[in-house]
């Protein structure tokens, strides 16, 4: 402490430390009150200084220290939340087409205005499920097939539960593979794996489903094409006997109804920017998935927040703002991810904007995107700050970061130099074809039998490439120790062998390449290389080559390429290797 208070001391600056004659004179007066601010009445405990000054604890919120009241700060999850749950549904006898029940989880919290708009355009009423709550939760707890799913995912069993409870006969919950584009730049806009798999999950645990005669509308639907989605539309309503025409009318709709919400988002965004200017106060975009916005699953962090301040931001009412820096080191493949990048890009320029990230325990993709939002923001001179909750409420933990957060930032203000910022955009090696003459291509273990075969093909077509032996200690250890322990065992032990073997000393490291598989879908295993690239770079081998084999045709490299010859010769080899299995 004596070292930083000797760094902030400015020139003609007068200490406050107390001399040793006012300290032989220091008293200090006691006493105990009940606050009385809110249900709580917090006993106080007031110590009152000879100079009139005074200090307060016991409080469990800023009121009794006089202070701005939160209800003035603004919270646009506040906002939002109430903004989303406004729409009024039809009354029954106005509703020709009966009732049909919409989950309040997961992706509804994103697609909810659209749905909400097109079932009643089309005569149905809508009934939503309550507010989430722990009653809510075990209502459903004992259908959850899995205790390793996020908090999220397990609540979508109770809010169906209580749809059923309540005598609706029909629900909808689509299965949405890919959001629309926001970010055009983005390699593709996937919703993430249990978002998209959840509906399917649900009809094959939850026998009262069939019990109770419900009827679960879960189809796979192409939201991200109005054309297309009219057709399915059609066609999964068709026991409603709807024609063509109503449903693209109610699309049509919905469609403008649900731009009209976000940009509703985004325009609050705005003021509170402004309010910030105005009042020279600090905001945190408190970053998450749509889902995050539930108080249940938020467990008050906004409102936290607030009480220390600081305003509230969404990272959707300010990621049009962002420009990313590209290309970015993780393949950018879901659309809530891709926000939070172009979100992080745009706080990592603005002073009075810090960006704190929401991350649900159980969450595999945020072994991915919060490494990469870091980077961002540390590119720029700022502090990443990540918060994660499940269904535990004590948030005793994330109210000291969020008070470190906010002391950090004020006290390096007046004397701390900005940061010269860096790009955050990653360059890649390229395998030229030079490299393929020359480089030893490292290749981990990840099928035994098969691999062998496939080490074979690809030195028969003028590859040098050495399978790594079966995983050891070692390579358990490495992978730990550089990747995010978030991400699945395999790519921990998978990158883990390569690290191991890098280290030992066998090979010339100005011609050696690493290679990894590469699959190109929603899930994470498609992130796997952008993992492998930051576990190098962190253990001091930044100057490898990555090799990405996949058959989409990402990453383009002279040296590398899977020719029709070759693959014929793998698909063989893992024949062979199914055969010998």
């Amino acid at each position: 402490k004596a070292l930083i208070a000797r760094n902030r001391h400015q020139k003609g600056q007068q200490s406050t430390l107390l001399s040793s004659e006012q300290l032989e004179q220091f008293s200090i007066q006691t006493r105990l009150k009940r606050c009385g601010g809110c249900g709580n009445n917090c006993l106080l405990t007031i110590n009152r200084f000879p100079d009139g000054s005074r200090f307060i604890s016991g409080n469990r919120c800023e009121k009794s220290l006089g202070k701005e009241s939160n209800r003035s700060i603004p919270n646009l999850y506040d906002y939002k939340y109430k903004r989303l749950l406004s729409y009024e549904p039809l009354p029954e006898e106005k509703a020709p087409r009966g009732v049909i029940g919409l989950p309040m989880v997961l992706n509804m919290y994103e697609n909810y205005p659209f749905w909400f708009t097109f079932f009643t355009e089309l005569g149905f009423r809508v009934q939503l499920s309550p507010r989430s709550s722990r009653a809510l939760y075990e209502l459903g707890a004992e259908t959850i097939p899995s205790d390793t799913a996020c908090f999220p995912a397990k609540l979508v069993h109770g809010h169906i539960a209580s749809l059923i409870q309540q005598g609706v006969k029909t629900i909808w919950y689509p299965s949405i593979i890919h959001e629309r584009q926001e970010q055009l730049e983005a390699n593709n806009n996937f919703n993430c794996p249990m978002v998209i798999s959840y509906p399917e999950v649900i009809k094959n645990n939850m026998d009262m489903i069939l019990e109770n005669d419900v009827h679960l509308m879960n189809p796979f639907l192409p939201y991200n094409d109005q054309k297309q989605l009219v057709k399915r539309l059609h066609q999964e309503l068709s026991a409603w006997r709807i024609s063509k025409k109503e449903v693209a009318r109610a699309v049509n709709k919905a469609w403008q109804e649900d731009l009209r919400f976000k940009e509703d988002i985004r325009q609050k965004g705005a003021e509170i920017l402004a309010y910030l200017e105005e009042t020279g106060k600090q905001g945190i975009v408190l970053a998450g998935r749509p889902y995050h916005l539930d108080p249940e699953i938020n467990h008050g962090i906004p409102e936290i927040i607030t009480s220390l301040g600081v305003a509230v931001l969404t990272e959707d009412a300010v990621a049009h703002l962002g420009k990313v820096e590209r290309p970015i080191r993780v393949i950018d493949q879901w659309m809530y991810h891709s926000r939070l990048y172009a979100a992080a890009s745009f706080v990592s320029h603005q002073a009075n904007l810090e960006l704190v990230q929401l991350n649900s325990f159980g969450c595999g993709l945020d072994a991915i995107t919060t490494d990469q939002v870091q980077e961002i923001l540390n590119a720029h001179g700022k502090i990443y700050t990540a918060l994660k909750i499940d269904e535990g409420a004590n948030l005793g933990a994330a109210k000291i970061r969020l008070r470190s957060l906010l002391a950090v930032i004020r006290d390096r203000a007046p004397v701390s130099r900005p940061k010269e910022a860096t790009s955050s955009a990653f360059k890649r090696i390229v395998f030229t074809k030079e490299m393929r003459q020359q480089h030893t291509i490292l290749c981990p273990q990840m099928a035994p039998i098969h691999f062998d075969f496939l080490e074979t093909v690809f030195n028969s077509e003028g590859y040098n490439i050495e399978l790594l032996p079966t995983v050891d200690k070692q390579a358990i250890d490495e992978g730990v120790k550089y990747v995010n322990n978030d991400a699945c065992y395999p790519a921990i032990v998978v990158i883990g062998q390569l690290l191991a073997a890098l280290q030992s000393g066998k090979y010339d490291l100005n011609k050696t390449t690493v290679v990894i598989s590469q699959t190109g879908g929603g899930c994470r295993a498609t992130n796997y290389i952008s993992l492998l690239r930051k576990a190098l770079k962190d253990a001091g081998f930044g100057n490898i080559p990555v090799l990405s084999a996949n058959l989409y045709g990402a990453e383009n490299n002279p040296g590398f390429k899977i020719t029709r010859k070759l693959l014929q010769k793998a698909v063989n080899g893992v024949v062979y290797g199914d055969l010998l299995m």
